[in-house]
């Protein structure tokens, strides 16, 4: 692709199927009585890149109106 001056390629279905996929065996475990702690992200991590602090900064903002 590069050399048909392409500089990126976007594979927009790649990322869906990866998180399709990770969803699935996450509950695969959790039918089978197991807590699927190898496939979670560390919950300080999962509070980064969802927002947490921004939330709770903006909650704190708006809280009394």
């Amino acid at each position: 692709l590069e050399e048909l001056g392409y500089r990126i390629a976007a594979y927009p279905l790649t990322l869906l199927s990866a998180a399709m996929k990770a969803m699935e065996q996450a509950l695969s475990e959790m039918a089978a009585g197991r807590h699927p702690d190898a496939l979670l992200k560390d919950f300080a991590e999962l509070r980064e890149a969802v927002g947490f602090e921004d939330y709770y900064r903006d909650e704190e903002r708006y809280r009394d109106g």
